[in-house]
């Protein structure tokens, strides 16, 4: 059996992340720290990439990896690790893809962006986002150079990483699998899915059942009115059949928040939730773009509710900015013609 170094990842000797014409082996790697490669040949056979696959088999924790590392600290399963368990490892050979199935989702949630959901953009004109933000570009269109690619290379791709938008969503999406599985190509495949799992027709489990495996990572900041309120449009009750039907049906799931000020003093509650159904929760990542639903703006008198686990993302705060959440939330609550108290209460004295 092979021995591995105790930093050692697969990913960069198996895996392509694209977007916006840019590789790394990873979402959670910025892929400017590699060269502008027009070709995931050439990606592939990079220094930089190259260098991380060097170190990480070295027992040196390369800082491009942060997010696992920082994850381990905190006992949270990393992507590394979930890696590590349950992906057979080739080296040498690129077997995965990942694959951004476009902006199209139906869900309009508090810490997406336009570029990321059309739900959104619905909700939200350009003239009245609820304020600035860093912009999150590259994911608002299918990636055809990526299908492209599992077409052409469909023999050696033993696994499809997909997100949106919202994935099962995605007519195209749908449309490459049932390619996959006309080709007679599904059985060798295993699919991991980032979904918010509000969407899972007869029709689609169909075809998700040709395939070796599927993995559905779940989006999900809280359980019942806590979802209502941050995924706005979602029914937390959809979901819970939904996962209860995946169970069913054979698929591995498991569950990723993103902690913001509105739920890191309920994440635990994920966690119950997770484990009602053995479940695991993963990879949790704290919020983009919007500075103000940073963890650390979660209202002081609301702190002592934070789990023991999640304390040290409270201390990461530079700036404790209480009055740009609170008109965070009043703008959306006006958008949505909703009120926070509805459905967490205790924001009332936060919210007075």
């Amino acid at each position: 059996m092979t021995k591995f170094s105790d930093t050692f990842c697969p990913l960069p000797h198996m895996a392509v992340d694209a977007l916006n014409g840019k590789f790394s082996p990873c979402c959670h790697i910025d892929k400017k720290n590699f060269s502008n490669y027009q070709t995931i040949e050439d990606y592939y056979k990079s220094t930089e990439l190259q260098q991380l696959q060097q170190n990480l088999s070295n027992n040196i924790k390369d800082p491009l990896c942060s997010t696992c590392w920082k994850n381990e600290e905190m006992s949270i399963q990393s992507t590394r690790i979930s890696v590590m368990q349950d992906r057979r490892f080739k080296s040498k050979k690129i077997s995965q893809i990942k694959l951004h199935t476009g902006d199209t989702c139906n869900l309009a949630c508090m810490m997406c962006f336009p570029s990321v959901s059309t739900t959104w953009k619905k909700l939200w004109s350009k003239e009245n986002y609820p304020e600035n933000f860093d912009r999150v570009v590259g994911h608002e269109h299918y990636d055809l150079y990526m299908e492209k690619y599992i077409k052409e290379n469909i023999d050696n791709i033993l696994y499809i990483e997909t997100l949106g938008g919202e994935p099962l969503f995605s007519k195209r999406f749908i449309a490459l699998l049932e390619w996959i599985v006309k080709e007679k190509k599904s059985k060798n495949i295993t699919l991991y899915i980032i979904t918010n799992l509000t969407v899972l027709p007869n029709s689609l489990i169909k075809i998700l059942l040709f395939f070796k495996k599927i993995v559905l990572s779940v989006s999900l900041e809280g359980i019942y009115k806590v979802n209502d309120y941050i995924r706005w449009g979602s029914k937390f009750e959809n979901i819970d059949y939904n996962i209860k039907i995946s169970i069913e049906h054979g698929f591995r799931l498991s569950i990723q928040p993103t902690a913001n000020a509105l739920n890191l003093h309920r994440l635990q509650e994920v966690y119950t939730y997770a484990q009602s159904f053995k479940i695991p929760v993963m990879q949790i990542a704290n919020v983009k773009g919007w500075p103000s639903l940073a963890p650390y703006n979660l209202p002081t008198y609301l702190h002592n509710r934070v789990d023991e686990k999640f304390k040290k993302i409270l201390i990461s705060a530079n700036k404790i900015d209480n009055k740009s959440l609170k008109n965070f939330i009043i703008n959306w609550d006006r958008q949505r013609n909703i009120n926070i108290l509805d459905y967490m209460p205790e924001f009332g004295e936060f919210m007075k």
